[in-house]
């Protein structure tokens, strides 16, 4: 198997990989770049920030592909059925199998991992001094014939939580990670929250748009259909900026600005949408 060695986007793999020619080949995939996904938000898989990381060069038939000395690894390809399992604050709060491709999850495994590995995944997890949360993914051998901890091999440590791959096994694990993400940083903080409200309102600052005018006239209308109360109060078609309130619901608010960034919501992409506590002005 052969894996991107860096990078905070998810890591792709080519797996089954069984000749040189394969593994050459292999390289050749992995090493192309997409111009696209260095435009912020064009790519929901990479971080804003880590966009003007994704150095290229050219290859001779003109492709943008990564450096030479771009960091890859080769690895044994385990078979067995891969366990990814979420690490904050040295517990282990949420674990599902995942399907074949290791990228979708199929079965909620939170409650029934043996323990000795679940202590295993969160020592793998604090390897990583400072790391606050981590996903850990280990595969349980498919030529074993128990469930016992070394029939497991640890074969990932990634700082991106990958909340999708948790949602597709069980919807229930959405405010299971949520929360256990926000009461660790609430306590990092020194933080005591309050209770849970059910409508938030605040400011917002929408970035990065190709037409802010237009986005401007459609954005109410959607967020009214779901549910939100959007005003813009000023759009910037030169810097491409528009300031806006919103009320709603926080899950609802949340999404419209995910989508707003992918570019799903209306046909334009927001680089960054930025939120303010300050009381919305009359």
């Amino acid at each position: 198997m052969l894996r991107e060695g860096v990078g905070e986007n998810p890591v792709r793999a080519i797996h089954h990989i069984n000749s040189g020619e394969e593994l050459r080949a292999a390289f050749a995939e992995l090493r192309r770049r997409d111009k696209a996904d260095r435009t912020p938000g064009s790519n929901p898989h990479i971080a804003g920030y880590a966009t003007t990381r994704l150095t290229f060069t050219h290859d001779e038939e003109g492709n943008e592909v990564a450096p030479l000395r771009s960091r890859m690894m080769v690895e044994e390809d385990v078979p067995g059925s891969t366990i990814r399992a979420f690490v904050v604050g040295g517990e282990l709060v949420a674990a599902v199998e995942l399907d074949e491709t290791q990228a979708t999850g199929v079965k909620d495994r939170t409650n029934d991992l043996p323990t000795e590995l679940t202590q295993v995944l969160v020592r793998a997890a604090e390897a990583i001094p400072g790391l606050a949360c981590a996903t850990v993914d280990a595969i349980h051998r498919r030529d074993a014939d128990s469930t016992q901890v070394q029939d497991f091999v640890v074969i990932g440590i990634s700082e991106r939580p990958r909340i999708e791959t948790y949602l597709t096994a069980s919807t229930d694990l959405d405010d299971v990670l949520g929360d256990a993400l926000l009461g660790f940083q609430a306590l990092e903080a020194g933080l005591s929250l309050g209770p849970v409200v059910d409508t938030i309102a605040r400011p917002l600052e929408i970035e990065g748009l190709r037409h802010a005018d237009k986005v401007a006239d459609e954005l109410p209308q959607v967020a009214k259909a779901h549910g939100i109360t959007l005003e813009v109060h000023r759009a910037d078609s030169v810097a491409g900026d528009i300031d806006a309130w919103a009320s709603g619901a926080p899950a609802a608010i949340a999404a419209l600005v995910e989508l707003l960034m992918a570019g799903y919501l209306v046909d334009d992409k927001a680089a960054a949408v930025n939120f303010s506590k300050e009381a919305p002005s009359d």
